[in-house]
């Protein structure tokens, strides 16, 4: 959440959306490995981003859009 409300200080007129995924690794199921991808929030539906069938395992989608009103957590110092 501190980098798409970093990105909404730099870039306040553009939208970013984060996807969190997570999944189990296939030579051990009880072990997860997880990303995080940025792209523009333009481009959701071109990426099929929003479809949880395209996806295994955990998928949430944040947008910079929604992170504007959250409580700062010192965005930007150590």
């Amino acid at each position: 959440m501190d980098a798409l409300q970093m990105l909404n200080i730099q870039l306040p007129d553009r939208s970013v959306t984060a996807r969190i995924s997570s999944s189990p690794i296939a030579t051990d199921p009880t072990v997860f490995t997880g990303y995080v991808t940025f792209f523009s929030s333009g481009f959701v539906e071109e990426l099929r981003a929003a479809s949880d069938d395209e996806w295994p395992g955990i998928q949430i989608l944040l947008s910079s859009d929604e992170c504007k009103n959250a409580p700062s957590r010192g965005v930007g110092h150590p």
